[in-house]
């Protein structure tokens, strides 16, 4: 289930605003200028019904197409007849419209309740993940970084998007779409010359009996090394074991669109030696407890289902990884002999931060509003410390975070 940014920020003003004011509204009627707006639910005639009600109060609502934030700087109770104009400033670009939502925040300012407090909370929650091991950056195309890593290429070089209904596993692929026929996306990998390795990732396209590829390409001598096809609306797993020739230095991984104006997808993009046995980690990784098992994905399995453990994904069991480095910066290494299949570490993966009000995260609602609310209670210093505790301790209790850590109690080492 997932939650749209907006809705996280409305449960939030709620939350904070008590019973002070209903934080959320829809407006009633067209203003008439562009520094009122005017919501009939707040109309209150009574002796206290004044401004101190919106003392530091302010409004969020869409000002034509885009997100408008005013500071409300004086109330008129029935005014028109049965209803109630809220003056702000600055004055917005348009007159505001009926039916439009208005959020009143009379805490905290709206842009730092979502940047401080709840993108705060979803980056220090964190969710099982399974990431493709390897050489590459992003390789399950989760990170915002989808298009500027997996670079564009080609006269009608592929438009690179996320895509976030056709997923192999997680949360999104990559989707590249051309107007020509074999134009990719890639990325270059640094690799020394003369070794055996293996390159795997899963496919879909579009339509039926259109054609994808995955292209292992010496980027040193300007030639392809392997290249494995797929045709499929449903995901097929792509790639095998290579050798680089002697002289070259660097592997590029290209996703290659074959067919013309055809969506193709690309998720779990990897390579990595077979003698390879030590792997950096994403700097997201920034403490030991993060990093659980590694994995393996056996011939014919239906992949690993984000969220889900293990034993129900059909991943199997490679080895508990031993942990060097430090934060930001850590490195596994693990025994055994190669498995020639794709790999995968077990690990605890914080949640991707929002931006646009549609923007959704599969985090459990009330647990991001209880963390946001600890934080903005805290960003309000001292004579909030009671309620910033209680919201923070509840908010703890509901994360419900599986502890890598306990598993390294008789790790190796």
């Amino acid at each position: 289930m997932t939650t749209a940014f907006d809705v996280l920020i409305q449960k939030c003003a709620q939350g904070l605003a008590g019973t002070k004011v209903l934080a959320v509204q829809t407006s009633s009627a067209n203003s008439t200028a562009k520094n009122t707006i005017i919501v009939s639910a707040l109309n209150d005639t009574r002796a206290e019904a004044s401004l101190a009600r919106f003392e530091d109060t302010w409004v969020r609502t869409i000002d034509g197409t885009a997100e408008a934030i005013r500071k409300v700087m004086s109330f008129a109770p029935n005014t028109p007849t049965n209803s109630a104009t809220l003056t702000v400033a600055p004055p917005l670009a348009n007159n505001h419209n009926i039916n439009v939502n208005v959020e009143l925040h009379t805490f905290i300012h709206p842009t730092t309740l979502k940047a401080d407090c709840i993108n705060k909370a979803l980056r220090t929650m964190r969710h099982v993940s399974y990431y493709p091991l390897g050489l590459l950056t992003n390789p399950d195309m989760e990170d915002a970084t989808i298009t500027t890593v997996w670079l564009e290429e080609g006269s009608d070089a592929p438009a690179n998007t996320e895509e976030t209904t056709v997923v192999w596993r997680g949360k999104k692929s990559l989707k590249a779409t051309s107007a020509g026929a074999n134009q990719y996306a890639y990325q270059a990998a640094n690799v020394i010359g003369g070794k055996a390795m293996y390159v795997f990732g899963f496919g879909a396209t579009d339509a039926a009996a259109t054609a994808g590829q995955l292209i292992a390409y010496d980027g040193t001598n300007s030639a392809p090394i392997d290249t494995w096809d797929f045709d499929d609306l449903d995901w097929q797993e792509i790639g095998g074991r290579i050798s680089t020739p002697a002289t070259c230095k660097s592997l590029q991984v290209q996703l290659n669109v074959v067919t013309a104006n055809v969506g193709c997808y690309f998720d779990d993009v990897q390579c990595y030696y077979e003698d390879q046995r030590e792997f950096l980690l994403p700097t997201w990784i920034t403490n030991e407890a993060q990093i659980g098992h590694v994995y393996y994905l056996p011939e014919g399995s239906a992949g690993p289902d984000e969220g889900r453990m293990a034993e129900e994904t059909q991943l199997r069991y490679l080895d508990t990884p031993r942990i060097r480095g430090s934060s930001g910066r850590f490195r596994i290494e693990f025994r055994g002999a190669s498995i020639g299949r794709p790999l995968y570490l077990e690990c605890l993966r914080p949640y991707a931060e929002l931006s646009a009000d549609a923007d959704t995260t599969t985090a459990d609602k009330d647990t991001v509003v209880e963390g946001a609310l600890h934080f903005a209670y805290t960003l309000k210093g001292k004579d909030h410390k009671t309620a910033a505790k209680e919201h923070g301790q509840k908010w703890v209790a509901m994360r419900n975070e599986p502890d890598f850590g306990v598993r390294w109690a008789n790790a190796y080492r």
